[in-house]
């Protein structure tokens, strides 16, 4: 934190994906990219990732990376611009072999000023799952990525 357009990561791509993390808490806070994790396994955590001038995701799906499972939880994700991508989970153009499954987890819509809070789900491409999601953020899922996306309950709890 601190340092002119530096990236923050919590947990870098993990090679054998073999990130495993549970009833963890996670606080970002950085003027480059923001991100939880890329792969592994999360359970039960809470996060929250701020960006004042670039893109902010929880969890940013990778094609190269192993899978990304998401299990409980709450997580938010802000940007300070207002043409940056802010999600919990994203995936970008050139995904195509990402794959995350998201169960039970939940993001509230909090108003903080001068950061930008629109999406729960931004997924252009890969493999996405996610059952029992708690968010009346948007969820956005492209025509290049295969979403599933069931028993969302669409409150601000």
């Amino acid at each position: 934190y601190g340092a002119a357009n530096c990236d923050a990561y919590v947990f870098v791509q993990s090679p054998n994906g073999v990130v495993v993390a549970e009833n963890c808490d996670f606080d970002i806070e950085t003027t480059g990219l923001a991100v939880i994790g890329r792969n592994g396994t999360f359970t039960n955590c809470k996060g929250v990732v701020f960006s004042t001038s670039t893109d902010a995701y929880a969890f940013r799906m990778v094609g190269t990376a192993n899978d990304l499972r998401i299990f409980g939880g709450e997580y938010r994700a802000y940007t300070g611009n207002s043409s940056a991508i802010n999600a919990v989970v994203y995936s970008g153009l050139y995904d195509a072999n990402a794959v995350c499954y998201m169960h039970g987890v939940k993001s509230k819509m909090i108003g903080v000023d001068g950061y930008y809070q629109t999406h729960a789900i931004r997924v252009n491409t890969g493999y996405l799952t996610c059952v029992g999601l708690i968010s009346a953020l948007t969820l956005s899922t492209a025509s290049g990525a295969t979403a599933h996306i069931s028993g969302t309950i669409p409150l601000n709890k």
